[in-house]
Formats: structure tokens, C-alpha cells, sequence
């Protein structure tokens, strides 16, 4: 009974940790926007908004995340991108990969 009880809290322990390094982002809504040099370039919607910066100019720009499948590396990206509501510039402020087939994270 007590071994039981260890190993189902261990399994519970184990799911909890593999969850925690899936990719939340898989169950949001993506949208395709082009593909180039073998990367198919999405991006979320329901992530996507006008942003006040708090710069001299309390500059907005539009934050989005993008999604990139990169299939020769069995990868998944998603990047956070600031872009300029002139459409000149943009930066990419953070981002996360997962591997394609698992949707695990992989370390960066």
C-alpha cells in the first residue's frame, strides 16, 4: 500500500515536470503568414497588440509573437517581436524553442 501511494505520487511528480516544459503555445490559435527558405513564418493573433513603451516618446508599437517551424532542425520557435507601428524596424525581445515532434522545450 505504501509503495503504492510513492509511486502514484511519484508518476504525478513526473507528469507535473513534463508539463511544465511543453509548449503553451500550442493551443493557441496561429495564423500562416509566409513561408521562406524552408521556415514557415505564423503568429498568434490573440498575442498580437498596440503597446505603449514608457520611452522619452512613449513610443507604441505593436507586439505580436511569431511562430517558426523549422523542419531542418526539428524545431519550433516562438519569438516575441516589437515592431514599429512605421513598419521600419522591429526587435525581437525574447524567445523560445521547442523540438517539432515532442513539443518539449530545448535549452537555448
Amino acid at each position: 500500500m505504501k509503495t503504492e501511494r510513492i509511486f502514484l505520487a511519484l508518476t504525478f511528480l513526473l507528469l507535473f515536470a513534463l508539463a511544465a516544459h511543453a509548449n503553451p503555445f500550442r493551443k493557441e490559435e496561429i495564423r500562416f503568414v509566409t513561408e521562406k527558405d524552408d521556415i514557415v513564418y505564423s503568429l498568434f493573433p490573440g498575442r498580437t497588440e498596440i503597446v505603449e513603451y514608457p520611452t522619452d516618446l512613449g513610443e507604441k508599437m505593436l507586439e505580436t509573437y511569431v511562430n517558426l517551424k523549422i523542419p531542418s532542425q526539428n524545431l519550433e520557435e516562438v519569438q516575441q517581436w516589437n515592431i514599429r507601428l512605421n513598419g521600419k524596424e522591429y526587435r525581437v525581445q525574447d524567445l523560445y524553442d521547442f523540438d517539432l515532434d515532442t513539443g518539449g522545450m530545448v535549452d537555448q
